[in-house]
């Protein structure tokens, strides 16, 4: 983002703030990480709306700037700042309009922007969704199978979407960010949920209403009924049972040693800032 269009985003966020009938969470973290499953587990509480992967911030923070001021067109500050301010003003109208104390917007392309996210909105929340790289890759693999061709066609490419992602998440505020770890979720379901829960308490949203049905379906795009998750259960009653994080037979040392360049700077920083962040043995039991 130039610094020409970051001076004209703090008024437009000003006024937006000034209006916003409804709090921020921002749900983030690499694509295939658990921020679906995670915004639909936060959006199933009465006090939350959630909004999917909305978009609407990325793309008018990161996006918009980046190629609508390339032709330099006339009125281009102007247009801008009216399209951030009506990223969270839709937002919050939407929220305010079904009794919702919160909006969830769980994008995860947000994390490229969250220093701007941050900065401008003070009471927004932020979940940031953490998986090893090496399930991440092999998700991104699949969802490439599935014709998702911006998943990356090699291992290299997928890494390189797990960078430059993460590496934005030392930007997040301490005191607004709660840590979702999808390893840990996989490895001890009930567990982690029931440490997700205490953390959400302590950032205003009243685990009671949580529904824990949200983890009996698979969450990723293009995937089908019969996906294996970390619930099962009938009668609305939920079972909670460990699943794999990734698949050790598909996860080679040749292949780790290929993309250990691309994501052993990244790699660091997640496991020095983020005690949640799995080390690899923990990723790949």
């Amino acid at each position: 983002m130039s610094a020409r269009n970051e001076r004209a985003i703090p008024a437009a966020a000003n006024e937006v703030e000034e209006g916003m009938a409804a709090e921020p969470i921002f749900v983030l973290g690499s694509p295939r990480s658990g921020t679906t499953l995670a915004g639909a587990w936060l959006g199933s509480h009465p006090s939350v709306y959630a909004m999917g992967e909305y978009s609407a911030f990325v793309f008018a923070y990161a996006t918009a700037p980046a190629g609508y001021t390339r032709t330099r067109p006339p009125y281009a500050q102007r247009y801008l700042r009216e399209l951030q301010s009506h990223a969270a003003e839709f937002a919050g109208r939407l929220a305010a309009e079904r009794g919702a104390r919160f909006f969830c917007d769980s994008t995860p392309w947000n994390l490229l922007v969250a220093d701007t996210l941050a900065e401008l909105y003070p009471s927004a929340r932020f979940v940031l969704t953490l998986r090893h790289y090496s399930g991440v890759i092999q998700s991104l693999e699949r969802s490439y199978l599935r014709r998702y061709l911006w998943a990356g066609a090699t291992p290299v490419e997928r890494a390189s979407i797990w960078v430059a992602v993460y590496e934005r998440a030392a930007a997040l505020p301490a005191d607004r960010t709660t840590v979702f770890s999808y390893d840990e979720l996989c490895a001890d379901p009930g567990g982690t949920v029931a440490r997700w829960r205490s953390a959400l308490a302590r950032v205003g949203v009243d685990p009671a209403g949580l529904d824990d049905r949200v983890f009996l379906r698979s969450h990723a795009s293009g995937s089908d009924d019969h996906r294996r998750t970390v619930a099962t259960g009938t009668g609305g009653r939920v079972r909670f049972a460990p699943i794999p994080s990734i698949d050790p037979l598909r996860w080679s040392e040749t292949l780790d040693t290929e993309v250990r360049p691309v994501v052993g700077e990244v790699d660091r920083m997640l496991r020095q800032r983020f005690a949640e962040y799995a080390t690899p043995p923990y990723a790949m039991s």
